[in-house]
């Protein structure tokens, strides 16, 4: 097999979004990319120059729709295919990807094979009260929803996807000092006596307590501690933003959500933080350039 170059693995993300924004349109659906993704099109038109990452998100209901279509309809995403916990009981993750299986990407640390991909994430509601979420915060209104006295209802979902990763961990004593280490191998050893599905039904049961219509505030609850504030009203409208060679889907206020995730958005990282996210290797299966 043949290592595959970072402008291949960007050339291959775009035609696998290609794809899914087809199958949106087809479904009447709405798609944005986000994270990195979306500060390379704020601000580099195109990918973050040392990364290949491409995220996407959905509303959890858009998610759903979209997930069992493709999962119904394989020919649909040929001829890509869906890796989540429906399709493959050991997916160590909380979210979605959308692979091309003319690759293989090994990760470090993780025992989990996948090709070349894209994060699609599902975005929950959170409620109407962003305080709930701070420590020693408690609200009546959510504990009746959720059952979970304040901030405790954050403090197992955090748990949770640890649980759901340290399952996959190839060395699960990792940590910045013995302590962290030990806890960390602990709960590893714990996670693997449980399926990967397991673990995410029950950060499931708790992700979707609030529906999107009924939330001032969205967020992949199940998945990213620190996507707190954004507003719903700010992904009401859609804009479209330039993208390498084509043109991609954004929330109507993606400055806003922009600012509120990353703060001072246009401004590059120092040069030692720029790197690629993802710690794997890609390689090409034949000599064939797929998607090239």
């Amino acid at each position: 097999m043949n290592e595959v170059p970072q402008k291949e693995i960007r050339l291959v993300s775009i035609n696998i979004f290609k794809k899914v924004l087809s199958i949106c349109d087809k479904l009447e659906i709405n798609v944005w990319i986000m994270y990195g993704t979306l500060i390379g099109a704020a601000r580099h038109k195109g990918f973050i120059p040392w990364d290949d990452d491409f995220d996407i998100a959905m509303k959890r209901s858009d998610y759903t729709k979209f997930i069992d279509y493709c999962i119904n309809n394989p020919e649909s995403i040929a001829p890509y295919y869906i890796d989540n916990c429906l399709t493959n009981f050991e997916f160590p993750y909380y979210i979605t990807r959308i692979c091309d299986p003319n690759y293989l990407l090994k990760f470090d640390n993780v025992d989990y094979t996948s090709g070349v991909f894209i994060d699609l994430y599902p975005f929950d509601g959170m409620g109407n009260n962003l305080e709930y979420w701070k420590a020693k915060v408690r609200n009546k209104e959510i504990y009746l929803k959720t059952g979970i006295k304040g901030n405790k209802y954050r403090s197992r979902i955090e748990l949770l996807k640890f649980l759901l990763w340290g399952h996959n961990l190839i060395n699960p004593f990792v940590g910045k000092n013995k302590v962290a280490k030990l806890i960390r191998g602990t709960l590893s050893i714990y996670a693997k006596k449980k399926s990967n599905r397991y673990w995410v039904e029950r950060l499931d049961s708790i992700a979707k307590k609030f529906t999107w219509e009924e939330s001032e505030y969205v967020a992949p609850v199940a998945w990213d501690d620190k996507v707190r504030g954004i507003k719903r009203s700010w992904f009401e409208k859609t804009k479209w933003l330039e993208f390498e060679s084509i043109r991609v889907p954004v929330p109507g206020e993606y400055k806003k959500v922009l600012k509120e995730l990353y703060g001072n958005y246009m401004t590059l990282p120092p040069e030692e933080r720029r790197k690629p996210t993802h710690s794997y290797i890609a390689y090409r299966k034949n000599d064939k350039k797929t998607g090239m």
